[in-house]
């Protein structure tokens, strides 16, 4: 069984350099924004929903929402399998999630900022004339 997730201190982790998110704690957020329509404080083993649950503070979302548009950034790496971009659509997934994010919390730190940075990851990922 996996720890409880303390979501602050995972995005804290993520962001100061530690070891990069992979794919299933990115895709459970994903999950807990796009189909839960929160983010919670903590999380128990595997990402569940705790009871009580406890929102996360905008600072928190804001972590979140930078960690899912730096996965959502394009590679570079150029696979057949998985297109130009090198993720299968994860960078879109995961932008569109952050998009969800900001809509979470009111007051979230660099709203406008985190904001302007996933509509240019949507215009670059979504450009047709490239």
């Amino acid at each position: 069984m996996s720890p409880t997730v303390a979501t602050a201190a995972r995005v804290d982790e993520w962001r100061a350099g530690g070891a990069p998110p992979g794919v299933v704690d990115l895709d459970a957020l994903c999950r807990q924004i796009d189909v839960r329509h929160t983010i919670a404080a903590a999380y128990g083993p595997d990402w569940r929903r705790l009871d009580p649950e406890t929102p996360a503070d905008p600072a928190t979302v804001a972590g979140v929402v930078a960690v899912l548009l730096t996965a959502a950034e394009p590679t570079g790496a150029d696979d057949p399998d998985e297109g130009a971009t090198g993720d299968g659509g994860r960078g879109l997934k995961y932008t569109n999630s952050a998009l969800k994010a900001l809509e979470l919390a009111p007051g979230v730190p660099d709203e406008a900022r985190l904001r302007a940075w996933a509509l240019r990851l949507l215009d670059d990922r979504t450009r047709t004339d490239a």
